[in-house]
């Protein structure tokens, strides 16, 4: 039973000078969690930013398309205004031609 004891009081000892060490690793690992919940809290901070940034792009974008697509419609109306009025004139010109030819006609004909 002494023997055991001995050994049961050596293995407490031994225990016991073991706890000064993990606890400054337990308290270094806290620490180092610590610092990694403060990056993590960061990271989360960088990426909501990111993210309205992104957003914001999103919504210039949407912005710039409308935009986009209503000038491209009125191109296109001033192009069908075009036309009509490149019709219209040449429409002019070819009843100023047979008014002129008609009036040409009436001289040569008195």
């Amino acid at each position: 039973a002494s023997a055991q004891h001995a050994v049961l009081e050596a293995s407490a000892r031994n225990i016991d000078s073991q706890i000064p060490r993990l606890r400054r690793r337990l308290a270094r690992a806290e620490w180092e969690l610590s610092e990694k919940d403060e990056e993590i809290a960061q990271l989360k901070e960088r990426i909501g930013q990111a993210t309205r940034h992104v957003e914001e792009q999103s919504n210039e974008l949407r912005v710039l398309q409308r935009s986009h697509a209503e000038h491209g419609l009125h191109a296109a109306q001033l192009e069908e205004e075009r036309v009509q009025l490149q019709r219209n004139k040449a429409m002019g010109e070819r009843r100023n031609r047979i008014q002129t030819h008609i009036a040409q006609e009436e001289r040569c004909a008195q």
